[in-house]
């Protein structure tokens, strides 16, 4: 599966923000480890740069699971794997303590240097992706994730047929490892020979309105509609805005899925923030402040440049006394709110019409795509993210 991924990285052809394409050797060589590397770094940084020592994890960046499950992934050396305290039927968190930045740094370090640390920086450099993935993001999930052998994952059930069949295979790369490699497999403890036939049969199927699995797949799969590497391409009317969050130790998926999707909106154009945060999991992310309101905060900056913007054309218009182009800014502006907003109005502003079709630009619902955009408010779901990872491996 690795090998499938070095070779699916180098057909998409993304770009880092600087516009250079980003390209795999192996899984740990290539511009785009290195890329995957300084986004690690960064987000240590950041939380180097962010927190008041003595630090303590706060019970924020706990990190659910589906049901019961408990979390994995924290960045805290000594408590690989879970976390956790178990007292009666509550599951608390082991808190420590660490009164200085170095002090948190040797902790990390403790089975072994992975991290270099500039106390007169206050900065640090990992030593590979390697050796985050050991030490701070325990996977929670076997080979295969979301596509389990069994079918026994939430995202197998959401494949399922119109309710004759409770439950699909979707990965097309897995069936046709099973597939191509069935020889090599049966040598291994519990291998069943009817994998890649049960894969092969529920690839085969279609539902009602005659979609095959392929087909819903890629209406689930951002990045479908965002390169040219798919049929999909340029075939959505895409969001203009994005904010994307993620905790970075989170276990249920790669750090790759959020990044290949940002890098994805800045090559197709798109405004895009991406933010994975040092230390904190499956939850709500932030570097600071409440989540709720970073985003209000976040989606009122973008309405208030636009409405910036409207005001300044309309200010120019008007000192240029041409009636004519006036009326052409109105008119351009309503036609553009009438082709990507479902909930405008014509008695609107100019200056509210063009803030209206930045936000509900998210809204429209010609598309799966855009009511991704919309059911989150522009954060990203994390069912949409289990599922491009399947996509991508």
């Amino acid at each position: 599966m690795k090998d499938k991924y070095v070779e699916y990285v180098n057909n998409i052809k993304l770009k880092d923000p600087k516009g250079n394409e980003l390209t795999l050797i192996s899984t740990n060589e290539g511009s785009y480890y290195e890329y995957l590397k300084s986004v690690i770094e960064e987000s240590l940084n950041n939380f180097l740069s962010d927190t008041t020592f003595p630090y303590t994890p706060s019970t924020d960046q706990l990190e659910y699971q589906r049901g019961n499950d408990f979390p994995t992934g924290s960045c805290q050396p000594q408590r690989r794997g879970f976390p956790w305290d178990f007292q009666n039927a509550n599951h608390q968190r082991r808190l420590d303590t660490y009164e200085t930045a170095s002090d948190y740094i040797a902790s990390l370090n403790s089975d072994s240097k992975w991290i270099t640390y500039d106390s007169s920086t206050n900065t640090a450099k990992i030593s590979s992706v390697g050796d985050f993935v050991t030490h701070c993001k325990s996977a929670s999930k076997d080979v295969g994730a979301f596509d389990d052998l069994s079918k026994g994952q939430a995202e197998n059930k959401l494949f399922g047929i119109d309710g004759t069949t409770y439950a699909k295979h979707f990965d097309s790369i897995m069936a046709q490892l099973l597939n191509d490699k069935s020889s090599t497999y049966s040598s291994l403890s519990n291998w069943d020979s009817s994998y890649p036939t049960d894969y092969q049969n529920d690839l085969s199927v279609t539902d009602s309105l005659g979609n095959t699995i392929e087909y819903r797949s890629n209406m689930y799969n951002p990045m479908y509609y965002l390169i040219d590497y798919y049929d999909g391409y340029k075939k959505s009317d895409v969001a203009d805005y994005f904010r994307i969050n993620t905790g970075i130790n989170q276990g249920d998926t790669s750090n790759v899925v959020e990044m290949n999707l940002y890098l994805a909106l800045l090559n197709y154009g798109k405004n895009a923030t991406f933010t994975t945060v040092w230390d904190q999991g499956h939850t709500e992310a932030e570097r600071s402040g409440d989540a709720n309101d970073n985003f209000i905060s976040w989606v009122a900056g973008i309405e208030g440049s636009n409405s910036t913007s409207t005001s300044t054309t309309s200010t120019s218009t008007s000192t240029a006394s041409t009636s004519t182009t006036s009326t052409s800014t109105i008119s351009t502006s309503t036609s553009t709110t009438s082709t990507t907003s479902t909930n405008s109005s014509s008695t609107t502003s100019t200056t509210s019409v063009t803030t209206t079709t930045t936000y509900n630009s998210t809204i429209n619902d010609d598309n799966p795509y855009k009511i991704f955009s919309s059911c989150k408010l522009l954060k990203l779901n994390y069912l949409f993210f289990l599922i491009l990872f399947v996509i991508l491996i």
